[in-house]
């Protein structure tokens, strides 16, 4: 196991900003509960670091602490971990509905979010910033609020291209889209 800490410092108290795992499941396991039972952890990574049974379980010891008053999780990294049990979806949308819910950057690349998890998600999470559903961080602060935004060359997900065909629509402030070079399939369009 390697620990790394976060670029960013949220709190100088903090002695374990993020946890970077290289490997091992159990031992994985065992080090993101360890962290989530700090309130003051701002960026957890375990990206392709837990999978198959202690996946679930890591998932749950972070969505618990998301919910906690007070918690500095900002930015939160799942993703390439595989694909997420069955209803795990919905529990994140759920956590991220809790009023101390701060996480700004989230990634879930590979968990399987269905279009509607991944709206939802959107809806619940009014700090998001930025949301990985697969390779693309999508800009969901620009998205949401910019006059100006610039995509880049992407190929959009079902869920991703839902989430920015969302966020276009209830952006009132729009006066600039760049979209040159993304590909779109039939499906996202």
């Amino acid at each position: 196991l390697d620990l790394i800490a976060c670029a960013a410092t949220y709190d100088n108290a903090v002695t374990l900003n993020s946890v970077q795992l290289q490997a091992g499941s159990s031992a994985g396991l065992a080090l993101v509960e360890s962290a989530c039972s700090k309130s003051t952890l701002a960026c957890l990574d375990v990206t392709r670091s837990v999978r198959d049974a202690a996946l679930a379980q890591a998932v749950s010891k972070v969505l618990s602490l998301i919910q906690v008053k007070g918690n500095a999780l900002k930015t939160l990294r799942l993703g390439g971990n595989g694909k997420w049990r069955a209803g795990d979806g919905a529990k994140l949308v759920a956590a991220a509905k809790s009023a101390s819910c701060v996480v700004e950057e989230l990634d879930v690349s590979g968990s399987g979010l269905s279009v509607s998890e991944a709206l939802d998600l959107v809806k619940a999470c009014r700090t998001l910033k930025s949301l990985t559903l697969e390779k693309w961080a999508i800009p969901i602060g620009s998205l949401r609020s910019g006059a100006s935004v610039e995509l880049g060359v992407e190929t959009p997900t079902d869920a991703g291209g839902a989430v920015l065909g969302e966020l276009l629509k209830q952006n009132d402030s729009l006066t600039r889209l760049d979209l040159s070079g993304m590909q779109c399939t039939d499906q996202v369009m």
